[in-house]
C-alpha cells in the first residue's frame, strides 16, 4: 500500500511536471493523472484535493492558451477584413464608383482595425485614402452641378420658348448658380439668354403696367359716366385710357381698340342726353313760372275768400279756403314770399274760431297731420323706387361688364391653357427622359452591388478555406515549433503583401504614393512587431526573476516567522523558477536558503529578531523592489500583495492560516509531524499561481 502511495505521488509529480513543459501534453496529463487517482483509490489514500488541484491547473493553463490562440486568429481575421475594405475601397475609387460606397468601406476598414488594436499602424495610409476620398467627392460635385447646370438651362430655353419668361428666368438663375464656377462658352450663352429673358420680362411687365392703367382709366371713365354724370371727367379718363394703351404697345392699343370706341359712343350719348335734358328743364322752368303766377293769383283771391268766410264765421269755408290758398302757394313756388302773411291769416282764422271750434281745429289739425305724413310716405315710397330703378340698372350694367370681362378672361385663360398644356408635354418628356436615365444608373449600381457582394462572397470563402487549412495546420504542428511557424507566417505576410501590393498597382496606378507609403508603414510595423515581442520576452524574463525574488522574500519571512512548510513551499516555487531562468545567483541564494531551512526545522521553535539574511537574497529583494517599480503595469496584483506582507505578515495571503502565533502553537503540537511532512515539489497557493499564471497562460511568449 505503501508502494503504491508512492507511485500515485510520483505519477502526480509527472502529471505536474508535464504541464511544465514548452509544449504541455494536456491529453496525456489529463491520462497520468487518472491513473494516479485510480492508484490512490486502490491504495485507500486520499488525494483528491490535490488530484482536483492538478486537474484545476490543466484546465486553467488549457483555457489560456486557448484564450491567446482566438485572440490572435480574432486580431488577424480583423487585420485581413480590414485590408480587404481597403481593397475594395481602391477598386470603387479606380472603377469610378460611387463615393459614398468607397467612404462607407473605408469607415468599415477602419472599425475593422480598431478591433485588431492596429488603427495607429494604418493610420497614414487611411488618412491618404481620405484625402483622395475627398478630391473624388469634390469632382463628383462638379459633374453633378454641371449636369443639374445643364438640365436647368435647357428647362429655361423650353419655358423662355414656351412664353413662360418668370419660370425660364427662375431656372436660368439656377444653371448660373450650378454653371458659376465654369469659366467657358456654355457660361457666357447662358448670360446672354438670361439678360435676353430679363429684358423681354421687363417689356411685358411694362405693357402690362400700361394695360392695367388703361384698364383703370376705363373703369373710371364708366364710372364717372354711370355713377356721377360727369361728362367732362369721363372725357379726360378716356384720354387717359388711350394713351395708356398706345404706349403699353401697337398690338394692345389695336386689341383694346373696339373697347375704347364703345365708351366713346357711350360718351357721346351720354353728353347728347345731358343737352337734351337741360333743354327740357329750362321749358319746364317756364311752364312752372306760368303756373306759379296763376296759382299766385288764386291764392291771393282763396285769401280775400278766406278773410270774408271768417268775418261771416264760417270758418270751415274760410280754412278751406286758406287751405286752396296755401296749395295756389305751394304750386306758384312762392312759398317762402307769402308763407308768413298765409300764417298770420290762418292765426287770425284760428284766433277766432278757437273758443268755439276746439275739438274741430284739433280733429283739422290731426287730419292735416295725418294727410301730411300720407304725403311724406309717399315721397319716400317714390324715392325708394327710384333708387330700386338705379340700383337695377346699375346691375344690369354691371352683369354686361362682367359678361365682357368673363369673355375676355376665358379667351385668355384658353391661351393660357394651350399655353400650359405645351409647357407640361415640354417637362413630362423631361421627366421621361431622366425618368430613363434613372433607371440605367440603378441598373448600373445593382450590377456594382452584385459585384460587389460577390468579391466578399468570393474572399469570406477564401478566408473560410484558409481559416480550415490553418486549423489543420495547427493541430498537426506543435508549440515547440512556434518559432519556425511564425518565421513562415512572416514569408507568407510578406508574399500577401507583394501581392496585394501588385493587384493595388494594377487597380489604381494613380495610388502609386500610397501603395508606397504603405509599403513603408509595413515595414515599420513589422520592426515594431519584432521589438515588441522583445520586449515582451524581456518582460516575460523580468517578472519570472521578479516571481522568484517574491518567493524567496517569502521563504525568508516565513523562516523568519518558523513556518517551515511554508518556506519549503516558497522555495519550491523559487528553485523552479530559477531552473528556468538559469540565474546562478538566485540558485546559491536558494541552496544557502534550503540549507537554514533544514538546520532550522532540526532546531527547537525560535523566531529571532536579529535573524540573519543571506546577501544574495537581500540583494535579490532590492532588484526585486527596483523591478516591480519599473514593471509596475506587468506584475500580478496578488504577487505585489505577497511582496508587501513582508511588513504585515498578518495581511499575507497566507497570513491568517500561517500567523507566527498559530505557526508556534502548531509547531508546539505536532513539531514532529511537520518536520517529516514531504516537501512538495511545486506549490498549489492561490497567490502562487496567480503569480505564475501569467507565464503558464503563454509558454510560448518567451520565445
Amino acid at each position: 500500500m505503501k508502494l503504491a502511495a508512492q507511485e500515485g505521488e510520483a505519477l502526480l509529480k509527472e502529471g505536474e511536471m508535464m504541464l511544465e513543459e514548452a509544449t504541455p501534453n494536456f491529453q496525456a496529463a489529463r491520462e497520468v493523472l487518472e491513473k494516479a487517482q485510480r492508484i490512490f483509490e486502490d491504495a485507500g489514500v486520499d488525494r483528491s484535493s490535490q488530484i482536483e488541484s492538478v486537474a484545476a491547473r490543466i484546465e486553467m493553463i488549457e483555457n489560456d492558451i486557448r484564450k491567446v490562440e482566438a485572440e490572435e486568429k480574432a486580431r488577424k481575421e480583423a487585420l485581413d477584413l480590414g485590408d480587404n475594405a481597403i481593397r475594395m475601397t481602391l477598386a470603387v475609387i479606380g472603377g469610378g464608383g460611387a463615393v459614398s460606397e468607397a467612404r462607407t468601406m473605408l469607415e468599415q476598414a477602419v472599425v475593422l482595425f480598431e478591433q485588431a488594436n492596429a488603427l495607429s499602424d494604418r493610420r497614414d495610409q487611411i488618412d491618404k485614402m481620405r484625402e483622395v476620398l475627398a478630391e473624388a467627392q469634390l469632382k463628383e460635385q462638379n459633374i453633378e452641378d454641371e449636369r443639374m447646370g445643364i438640365v436647368a438651362m435647357q428647362k429655361a430655353k423650353e419655358l423662355w420658348d414656351g412664353g413662360m419668361l418668370k419660370e425660364a428666368l427662375q431656372q436660368g438663375e439656377i444653371a448660373r448658380a450650378k454653371l458659376g464656377s465654369f469659366s467657358d462658352e456654355r457660361l457666357e450663352h447662358l448670360d446672354g439668354m438670361v439678360a435676353k429673358i430679363k429684358g423681354e420680362l421687363e417689356m411685358k411687365e411694362h405693357e402690362a403696367k400700361k394695360a392695367r392703367e388703361g384698364d383703370t382709366a376705363i373703369q373710371a371713365t364708366v364710372r364717372a359716366l354711370e355713377l356721377q354724370g360727369d361728362v367732362e371727367s369721363a372725357k379726360k379718363e378716356l384720354e387717359n385710357a388711350v394713351q395708356s394703351y398706345k404706349a403699353a404697345s401697337s398690338s394692345i392699343s389695336d386689341l383694346k381698340q373696339p373697347l375704347i370706341e364703345e365708351v366713346q359712343r357711350r360718351v357721346k350719348a351720354m353728353e347728347d342726353a345731358e343737352r337734351e335734358r337741360a333743354r327740357k328743364m329750362e321749358e319746364e322752368e317756364k311752364r312752372r313760372q306760368q303756373v306759379a303766377e296763376a296759382a299766385l293769383k288764386r291764392a291771393k283771391a282763396v285769401a280775400q275768400e278766406a278773410v270774408l268766410l271768417a268775418e261771416r264765421n264760417d270758418f270751415v269755408g274760410a280754412k278751406q279756403a286758406v287751405e286752396r290758398a296755401k296749395q295756389d302757394v305751394r304750386a306758384s313756388g312762392a312759398e317762402p314770399v307769402i308763407a308768413g302773411e298765409v300764417l298770420m291769416l290762418e292765426s287770425w282764422i284760428a284766433e277766432m274760431e278757437k273758443k268755439e271750434m276746439a275739438k274741430r281745429e284739433e280733429a283739422a289739425r290731426l287730419a292735416a297731420e295725418r294727410k301730411a305724413e300720407e304725403e311724406r310716405l309717399m315721397r319716400e315710397r317714390e324715392e325708394e323706387e327710384r333708387i330700386k330703378r338705379e340700383e337695377e340698372d346699375q346691375k344690369r350694367r354691371e352683369e354686361e361688364e362682367k359678361l365682357a370681362r368673363e369673355k375676355a378672361e376665358i379667351e385668355n385663360q384658353r391661351r393660357r391653357e394651350e399655353r400650359r398644356k405645351a409647357a407640361e408635354k415640354a417637362e413630362a418628356e423631361r421627366l421621361e427622359r431622366e425618368k430613363e436615365e434613372e433607371e440605367r444608373r440603378e441598373r448600373e449600381k445593382k450590377e456594382r452591388e452584385e459585384r460587389r457582394k460577390r468579391e466578399i462572397e468570393r474572399l469570406a470563402a477564401e478566408r473560410q478555406q484558409r481559416k480550415k487549412e490553418e486549423e489543420e495546420q495547427r493541430r498537426l504542428r506543435e508549440l515547440q515549433e512556434a518559432a519556425e511557424r511564425r518565421q513562415r507566417e512572416k514569408e507568407e505576410e510578406q508574399r500577401r503583401v507583394r501581392e496585394e501590393q501588385e493587384e493595388e498597382e494594377r487597380m489604381m496606378r494613380r495610388a502609386k504614393e500610397i501603395q508606397e507609403e504603405r509599403r513603408r508603414m509595413e515595414k515599420e510595423a513589422e520592426e515594431e512587431r519584432v521589438r515588441i515581442r522583445e520586449r515582451m520576452r524581456e518582460e516575460e524574463l523580468a517578472k519570472r526573476k521578479h516571481a522568484c525574488e517574491l518567493h524567496l522574500e517569502n521563504a525568508t519571512h516565513a523562516l523568519a516567522e518558523g513556518e517551515y512548510a511554508s518556506a519549503r513551499e516558497s522555495l519550491a516555487e523559487a528553485q523552479h523558477l530559477a531552473t528556468k531562468l538559469g540565474d546562478e545567483d538566485l540558485q546559491a541564494a536558494l541552496i544557502d536558503l534550503q540549507s537554514d531551512v533544514d538546520e532550522k526545522e532540526k532546531q527547537p521553535f525560535s523566531a529571532p529578531s536579529n535573524f540573519d539574511v543571506p546577501s544574495r537574497v537581500r540583494r535579490g529583494g532590492m532588484l526585486s523592489t527596483q523591478l516591480s517599480m519599473q514593471h509596475s503595469s506587468l506584475v500580478n496584483p496578488k504577487a505585489a500583495q505577497q511582496r508587501v506582507s513582508k511588513h504585515s505578515p498578518q495581511q499575507s495571503p497566507r497570513g491568517r492560516a500561517h500567523s507566527p502565533l498559530s505557526a508556534a502553537a502548531a509547531a508546539r503540537q505536532s513539531l514532529p509531524a511537520a518536520a517529516n511532512a514531504p516537501i512538495p515539489v511545486f506549490g498549489t497557493a492561490p497567490a502562487d499561481r496567480a503569480s505564475t499564471g501569467a507565464l503558464q497562460s503563454n509558454p510560448t511568449a518567451v520565445g
